[in-house]
């Protein structure tokens, strides 16, 4: 009991410092010590703690274009969710993987798993979560030239990201909704909403959507 205890409390360290190096982008050493958490987790590789711990590795492999890698520690995750019937996470689990497909163009599959995403985040009235997915849909839209549904898609993670006074998405959709003006040919209304989301991330020191801008 007390080895099980002290691996516990030497997983947690392992997880913690491995998400420092993760924050910090160095993810060679975040994995190097989130591996080393798993490592002591050979009898409860079903806990959610464990999940926890794969989600950010396949963050992170997501990252460095380790698709497959993500994959796999993706659908891990999403069985330890589905495992712990924990809706919320399942939900998670399908916009990851979304996220991954579209990270190597394979559109009709990230369209895919957004919407079971959207779906599940709907029937348990996860508002945030229905925000993120519209503005993820918004950018599949973009891609495959659908720049109404792009659009539509894009206002209302707004209208929901404002409802929630969620700053960093209010931004990123003002961000979005220029780009889809400027490519439709609307540079006016494009120059608004890159204002828009320049003062928005500003107000909340949201530095990647002030690096885009």
């Amino acid at each position: 009991a007390i080895l099980a205890k002290d691996n516990y409390q030497l997983r947690i360290i392992y997880q913690t410092i491995g998400a420092v190096y993760y924050k910090s982008g160095n993810y060679e050493l975040a994995l190097k010590y989130y591996y080393k958490g798993l490592m002591l987790s050979t009898n409860s590789l079903n806990d959610l703690p464990v999940a926890g711990i794969l989600n950010n590795m396949g963050l992170i492999y997501m990252k460095v274009g380790d698709f497959e890698s993500a994959l796999l520690v993706f659908k891990k995750w999403l069985d330890i969710k589905k495992l712990h019937n924990n809706t919320e996470g399942i939900a998670l689990s399908y916009s990851n993987l979304g996220e991954l497909y579209l990270s190597v163009d394979s559109t009709e599959k990230a369209e895919y798993w957004f919407n079971k995403s959207l779906e599940l985040s709907e029937q348990i009235n996860d508002m945030e979560g229905v925000a993120y997915v519209y503005y993820a849909l918004s950018k599949v839209y973009s891609i495959t030239n659908r720049y109404e549904e792009a659009k539509e898609s894009c206002l209302k993670a707004k209208e929901i990201a404002i409802d929630k006074n969620n700053l960093e998405l209010i931004a990123d959709s003002y961000f979005r909704l220029g780009k889809i003006k400027e490519i439709t040919g609307y540079k006016d209304d494009a120059i608004q909403y890159y204002a828009m989301s320049f003062d928005m991330a500003t107000q909340c020191n949201y530095s990647s959507t002030i690096l885009n801008s």
